[in-house]
């Protein structure tokens, strides 16, 4: 378990992991997270702009994720 999960998990270890959420969870969760940090800096993005932004960004996180799992396991 990694420094961040821990952190987050703390002593309830019934919260899964990010690694055991199957893709589309993941993804959802990721959107969510970067959407909920986001919108206050990107005001003057339209919604179109901004929900293609959204994408981008979920995309290279998700892919970052699956190159540092298949370095590192």
């Amino acid at each position: 378990m990694s420094i961040i999960e821990r952190l987050v998990r703390g002593a309830d270890e019934t919260i899964p992991s990010w690694r055991e959420l199957d893709t589309d969870n993941r993804e959802n969760c990721v959107r969510k997270d970067l959407t909920r940090r986001l919108k206050c800096v990107c005001d003057d993005l339209s919604s179109v702009e901004f929900e293609a932004l959204m994408l981008q960004m979920t995309h290279e996180q998700l892919r970052g994720e699956r190159v540092t799992r298949r370095l590192f396991r």
